[in-house]
């Protein structure tokens, strides 16, 4: 039984293995990540986040040759418009109680904002592309 459950130790290096045996372009795997970042920065602090993912990332980068500085940087955009965004936009929720308006309007209001972000991090993931 032991056998089948994987070790803390393997989880990070099959994960790498993975991505880099499907998305073996560079372009495919950034758009993987950036996603999964999202998704991930959805439902999770960014602390946690990154303690948790940082490890999970780090052997493939070397393979693609990403930088470790750009990575932190694409990480952390991402978790952070995955904190400004619907289920669990913790953010959100704030800015609403302090604002004394429903999660619907702050919603709304805060949607040119994401698209700005959103903006910001093609530039960042096209810019560590042009290096």
């Amino acid at each position: 039984m032991q056998a089948i459950i994987p070790s803390a130790d393997t989880i990070p290096a099959a994960w790498g293995w993975f991505q880099f045996l499907l998305l073996l372009t560079f372009p495919l795997h950034l758009l993987a990540m950036n996603a999964m970042l999202l998704v991930v920065g959805m439902f999770m602090d960014i602390i946690s986040a990154t303690m948790i993912l940082g490890p999970v990332f780090l052997p493939m980068l070397d393979a693609f040759g990403i930088s470790w500085m750009h990575f932190g940087l694409i990480m952390t955009v991402n978790l952070a418009i995955g904190y400004c965004t619907p289920p669990m936009g913790v953010s959100l929720y704030i800015t609403g109680a302090i604002a004394n308006k429903n999660l619907i309007y702050v919603t709304k209001a805060v949607i040119p904002f994401l698209i700005i972000q959103m903006a910001v991090l093609m530039l960042i993931c096209v810019g560590g592309v042009a290096r």
